[in-house]
């Protein structure tokens, strides 16, 4: 897996040193979520993906303003 936290930060570094710069170093790295075994960058992704999802089901139930009145 690529560390999506250095992705940009290595524009100029030369192809084969990608690679090695990018690699998770996931247990080793401060960003490594150990409940979900993955990269917490990643798991909140998920996160706020879900929220979103959600939130969007309420705001389709909710009312529109003037439903109720006669």
């Amino acid at each position: 897996m690529k560390c999506p936290l250095l992705m940009i930060a290595f524009n100029d570094a030369v192809p084969q040193d990608t690679e090695r710069l990018w690699s998770c170093l996931k247990n080793g790295c401060a960003w490594w979520d150990d409940a979900f075994d993955s990269c917490a960058v990643l798991s909140l992704e998920a996160d706020l993906k879900a929220i979103s999802t959600f939130l969007d089901e309420i705001a389709q139930k909710m009312p529109h303003a003037g439903q109720f009145l006669k």
